[in-house]
């Protein structure tokens, strides 16, 4: 592979300037000697100048840095490059699939696609992956990103850097990681999936219940033996989020539809330049839901703080997220330096944040397990064993806490497995370096302003670091396993379904005892496996999730006294 020198990056910048501002020149003079054609010509000329000299000098002139290999499959227009490749991928919500199609096009881990005049490099070496976001940190890719910052305020956490990113961080990632607040989430996750006021549990009570009216005979009119788990999930991971935000249970499903139409708006505005001209209704649509968001922060703001007038709620020590944000805003000089717009936005981020990724890794969990079911049994004896359980426990009564679930190693292999098949954000990470990156696997040089691509779901399905990586072998993750300890060492440094470096995601810890706890508290009480008839497939809309499936639910032999399958 050659490799030159870093570039002078601004050769390329200059000589399209120049072009431009000449056909620009041109363009008037025609005009005013009536020469529509020749400025028709002319401003073509530039636009296709614009187009094609980035990858001309990158590519033949070597004047950018390392030229990667690209993709040696078909759909490389001239000029266009993959746009149509791309816009195809994005409309039929396999974005992911089709970065792990280049790979295997371009024959490298790390390769380039151009996009009309511009080159992303996407990186899914392991090694390189963990250096460039572990170390090197370079800034995120806001060409893409900036849509989220249209929805209430462009210094939303996920779109800031330096000082102001560094201070907010902080303050969330205490109350999103202690202990208290972790054990409130195992909570309220087994209630919702166990309790006799859970949505998911009066849900499985009843599938369970028509099951068994079908295997007697008899039918069942007022319930159907098949269960979608999807929207039950999303209920339930936001019931967490919104317990640990407010300290109150959600009040209603219009949250969760706000948030669910966020992603559909989000995902094309993403690749629209200038989405407010672009784009405008689009645009439009993404800042009356912040509208919407930004209401229900002011309303929960409004009844806290008549909370505290009255002495009705004492928040010294802070008893939810809410407290430590009223705590800070309060401060002159704390992250949010006052800032009550950038606060809500925060607020949106964190519902949204809270459910969507954890929700459809669950998604993602019982389907693997359906069509696992020695994996099933194996979960559910670890817990009988680990844990002291006798098999009629009720569900709402195992002693499942944040420690208790670290307890369980097993349950720890699955979930890290499924979440390495399955990574919610499959796409990755987007960067611009603002200096020059040297790649450490070969000296491959990024130029500064470069479009990087890091996709998760390439990195965890390659074959060298995860063996036989689209399939389900939770073993890969324990010593005794096939790879050894060498072979989970190896796996651990290529794993980063929750990014890695300074920027990854805070609630992690947070999203891994919600997943087991919801797998426990179904799996102890109900078998599962897979009702519906066609295919499932994976569908990319920012977040990696299932097409719709039904699953079949029948009670486990043994387990507790059902309950009733509408309490």
């Amino acid at each position: 592979m050659a490799r030159t020198p870093l570039p002078p990056r601004p050769v390329a910048a200059a000589a399209v300037a120049t072009a431009a501002v000449a056909a620009a020149v041109a363009t008037r003079a025609l005009v005013g000697r009536g020469c529509l054609a020749a400025a028709v010509a002319s401003t073509l000329a530039a636009a296709l100048t614009a187009v094609a000299w980035p990858r001309f000098a990158t590519d033949t002139l070597g004047l950018h840095g390392t030229s990667f290999a690209g993709p040696t499959s078909g759909g490389d227009w001239p000029l266009l490059g993959r746009v149509a490749e791309l816009a195809t991928a994005l409309k039929d919500r396999r974005m992911c699939f089709l970065f792990a199609d280049w790979r295997a096009a371009a024959g490298a881990p790390n390769y380039q696609v151009w996009t009309a005049g511009t080159r992303r490099v996407f990186i899914t070496n392991p090694i390189d992956v963990r250096y460039v976001l572990a170390r090197a940190d370079p800034p995120r890719d806001l060409s893409l990103l900036g849509v989220f910052g249209l929805v209430v305020s462009p210094q939303v956490l996920l779109l800031t850097r330096g000082d102001i990113h560094t201070r907010t961080r902080r303050l969330l990632q205490a109350p999103l990681n202690g202990d208290s607040v972790l054990a409130i989430a195992v909570r309220v996750a087994l209630a919702e999936v166990g309790g006799r006021g859970g949505r998911f549990a009066r849900a499985l009570a009843t599938a369970a219940a028509a099951s068994s009216d079908a295997a007697k005979g008899s039918t069942n009119s007022y319930a159907s033996s098949t269960l979608s788990v999807s929207h039950l999930f999303e209920h339930m991971a936001l019931s967490v989020i919104h317990q640990l935000l407010v300290s109150q249970p959600l009040p209603s499903d219009e949250i969760l539809d706000k948030l669910n139409s966020t992603l559909p708006l989000a995902a094309p505005v993403q690749i629209v330049p200038a989405p407010k001209v672009f784009a405008p209704r689009a645009a439009a649509r993404l800042r009356a839901l912040g509208d919407y968001f930004i209401a229900l922060y002011e309303s929960h703001e409004a009844a806290r703080r008549a909370a505290y007038a009255d002495g009705s709620w004492d928040p010294v020590p802070p008893k939810d997220i809410l407290d430590v944000l009223l705590a800070d805003v309060d401060e002159p000089k704390g992250a949010y330096r006052g800032d009550r717009r950038r606060l809500s936005a925060d607020f949106m981020l964190l519902l949204s944040a809270g459910y969507d990724t954890t929700a459809h890794s669950l998604d993602y969990a019982i389907l693997t397990l359906c069509r696992h079911p020695e994996t099933q049994d194996r979960i559910v004896k670890e817990v009988a064993d680990v844990l002291g359980c006798p098999r009629d426990t009720p569900v709402a009564d195992l002693p499942l806490t944040p420690s208790s679930l670290d307890r369980l190693t097993y349950l720890q292999t699955v979930w890290k497995e499924i979440t390495r098949l399955f990574p919610a954000t499959a796409g990755g990470p987007s960067r611009r370096p603002a200096v020059p990156l040297t790649l450490p696997s070969d000296g491959s040089v990024i130029p500064a302003g470069t479009a990087i691509k890091l996709p998760q779901y390439v990195v965890l399905h390659d074959e060298e670091a995860f063996p036989d990586a689209h399939s389900f072998r939770p073993e890969r993750w324990l010593p005794s396993g096939p790879g050894g300890p060498a072979g989970v060492k190896t796996a651990d440094l290529s794993w980063y379904p929750f990014g890695l470096g300074p920027v990854s995601c805070p609630g992690r810890r947070l999203s891994q005892l919600e997943w087991k706890t919801a797998v426990v508290g179904i799996l102890w009480a109900y078998q599962l496996r897979v009702a519906t008839g066609e295919p499932v497939r994976g569908l990319d809309l920012l977040t990696l999730r299932p097409s719709r499936y039904e699953v079949r639910v029948t009670r486990r032999e043994g387990a507790p006294p059902a309950l009733p399958a509408f309490a």
